[in-house]
């Protein structure tokens, strides 16, 4: 009768166990398909962030000493063509500009890894900083722009 009832009770911890053990793995279970909806969501926004870079020009301007001359150099850094480049220096246009010599032509587009270089002409008494402003279009919609102060040094 003893070994009848313990039996019984072992039989019972034995049922017990595989319920809590059916339990806590379901639960692991929906707790897995979380994190794998989470990382397929982290996965999809990455890929659409590197989408996006795909069609963004990221343009930038620095002033350049070549040999005994100065140069302004305009360059997209970026994956995407940059149009309507517009380059303005102390709030003016470009070739309006003290330091930039007549005669130049203003690029307006730049494809990826391209570059515009303009020559300048600072003299006695030209400012040694200027405000650069590039602005321009590209795939990812709508105007950027990039904008800092250059030295001529």
């Amino acid at each position: 009768m003893v070994i009848g009832i313990l039996g019984v009770v072992v039989a019972a911890l034995a049922l017990g166990v595989s319920i809590w053990s059916v339990v806590t793995t379901r639960l692991m279970a929906q707790r897995q398909t979380e994190l794998q909806g989470r990382l397929l969501a982290l996965e999809a926004a990455r890929a659409e962030a590197q989408a996006r870079e795909t069609l963004r020009a990221s343009v930038r301007a620095a002033i350049q000493k070549v040999g005994s001359d100065w140069r302004l150099i305009v360059l997209n850094e970026g994956q995407a063509t940059a149009r309507k480049v517009m380059v303005e220096l102390d709030g003016g246009p470009l070739l309006a500009h003290a330091l930039v010599p007549r005669g130049q032509d203003e690029v307006t587009k730049l494809g990826p890894g391209t570059s515009a270089r303009y020559l300048l002409a600072p003299t006695m008494g030209s400012p040694m900083k200027v405000n650069a402003c590039v602005t321009w279009a590209d795939d990812s919609g709508g105007e950027r722009s990039w904008e800092s102060e250059l030295t001529l040094m």
